[in-house]
């Protein structure tokens, strides 16, 4: 297990050395989502029992949720989702942005 508050502090550190002309403004509704989703991705990290070792890859799905073309396949739950080698059902991965959005 690890401290969330040390990740975090050291990420930021990271995250300033790295991008070093970024700015703090006004949090956008998209950093919003961006942040909740960064939370399910750290407490998939948490709930893991082993360090990752290697690159994780996270195909994110950028569609637009007004645009009315936009249909989901009716076989979703029965999808699974890999996430740091771990798979997921579709039901699961819900549950669990359901969860970080509520805490």
């Amino acid at each position: 297990m690890f401290d969330i508050a040390n990740v975090m502090h050291l990420f930021n550190q990271l995250v300033r050395e790295k991008y070093p002309n970024c700015t703090i403004d006004e949090p956008s509704s998209r950093d919003y989502e961006i942040a909740n989703q960064l939370t399910v991705v750290i407490g998939l990290f948490m709930n893991s029992a082993e360090v990752l070792q290697g690159d994780v890859v996270l195909e994110i799905d950028d569609y637009d949720d007004d645009d009315g073309e936009y249909m989901l396949e009716s076989d979703d739950d029965q999808k699974s989702l890999t996430v740091g080698g771990h798979s997921y059902s579709y039901k699961t991965m819900l549950e669990i942005v359901e969860f970080a959005n509520t805490h």
